[in-house]
């Protein structure tokens, strides 16, 4: 299996040597980041961010181990190649089960910080985040988006 290079290895503030955890199994590295991804991930971002030197072909190889593993373990996703990056995908049997979810007869309700952050934007709009968290005294950026996900 490939590893991502280990981290030099450097002194503390008291001149002695640091101990490092041994790194992560890189294909763990790389499903991580896929996984904590919102857009499609690169083969020059996955070599960026575990500082791997990986090829093409390489990096195709541990995804289709990685698929693998969830085809045997019969998980309802995998990771498909799109956009010239890698996402994970749910298996296209599921998506009448998940369009559900999206359906707009499923209407969830709103809580009661976005619902506040609501009637501040219907009452001074145009307004800013900003002005929202001073007039809240706290972030209104989960609301928004929110709101925003929701039209």
């Amino acid at each position: 299996m490939l590893r991502a290079p280990l981290p030099a290895r450097h002194s503390n503030a008291t001149g002695q040597e640091a101990v490092h955890e041994p790194e992560l199994p890189l294909q763990q590295q790389i499903e991580a980041v896929i996984f904590a991804s919102e857009e499609a991930v690169t083969h020059s971002l996955i070599r960026q961010v575990t500082g791997a030197e990986i090829s093409l072909s390489q990096l195709d190889l541990l995804i289709t181990a990685l698929n693998d593993g969830y085809d045997a373990a019969g998980l309802t996703f995998r990771i498909r190649r799109i956009a010239g990056g890698y996402r994970f995908f749910t298996e296209p049997r599921f998506s009448e089960l998940l369009k559900r979810i999206q359906a707009p007869k499923v209407r969830r309700k709103l809580s009661n910080s976005i619902l506040e952050v609501l009637s501040v934007i219907a009452y001074k709009q145009p307004v800013t985040k900003g002005e929202i968290q001073q007039l809240r005294g706290t972030a209104p950026d989960y609301a928004v988006d929110r709101l925003l996900e929701r039209g």
